[in-house]
């Protein structure tokens, strides 16, 4: 599961690509969202982080 940090909110998805001009977001191998890199604030693996030790909220 990754998290992708937006100025608005957060975008969940359990796959992601970078693309030429930001990332492409999928949810279950289907297309989901598009995020540009300027909007992208970060992008979290659940998987390495650990509990609640999360620097990002």
């Amino acid at each position: 599961m990754y998290r992708v940090v937006l100025p608005e909110g957060v975008i969940e998805c359990d796959d992601y690509e970078h693309v030429e001009h930001g990332l492409e977001c999928y949810i279950d191998g289907t297309f989901a969202a598009f995020v540009p890199y300027e909007n992208c604030y970060a992008l979290v693996d659940e998987a390495v982080v650990d509990g609640d030790e999360r620097s990002v909220w």
